[in-house]
């Protein structure tokens, strides 16, 4: 299941009451933490991190995460569009390489392909020269890349 939220701080305020929109700034492959409020006794707390599989060109934040039997999970399943989410971050180094006269070779499995999804879509819409292979693997023949908005952008082999 993937999850959008618009890009935006409502905290920048100004201008007589103008909403002042500060974008989240990311690069691809980079994770944040989210804190969708409203989560009671989860046994690994009320935040979680997820790799953010959209596009800095794209404007949204998306990430995708599988639905499981946790507190967290059920909550965020039933989140209401338009519902406040706490970020903090991006962090994380494992981001799409400048030297594009090298190809970046993907391998991922399941989940694992979220990073890739936003590499995948900033290259496409930048244009980049970059030669892009990707290998995706998953248990369930039902879980396609497709699920993750890369269909339009690849092709299966």
């Amino acid at each position: 299941m993937s999850f959008r939220f618009s890009k935006q701080n409502d905290d920048n305020n100004q201008e007589g009451g103008k909403d002042q929109k500060t974008p989240f700034d990311y690069t691809v492959g980079q994770f944040a933490f989210f804190d969708i409020g409203g989560v009671y006794n989860d046994p690994k707390g009320p935040i979680r991190h997820f790799t953010i599989s959209s596009s800095p060109t794209e404007n949204f934040i998306m990430f995708s995460t599988r639905i499981r039997d946790s507190p967290y999970k059920k909550r965020l399943s039933i989140l209401e569009k338009g519902a406040k989410v706490k970020v903090r971050g991006p962090e994380g180094q494992f981001v799409l390489h400048e030297d594009y006269s090298k190809p970046a070779v993907f391998l991922s499995g399941g989940m694992g392909v979220t990073p890739f999804r936003s590499m995948i879509k900033y290259a496409t819409d930048k244009q980049l020269p970059l030669r892009i292979i990707m290998f995706d693997s998953n248990k369930n023949r039902s879980i396609r890349l497709a699920e993750y908005h890369l269909l339009p952008i690849g092709f299966w082999l």
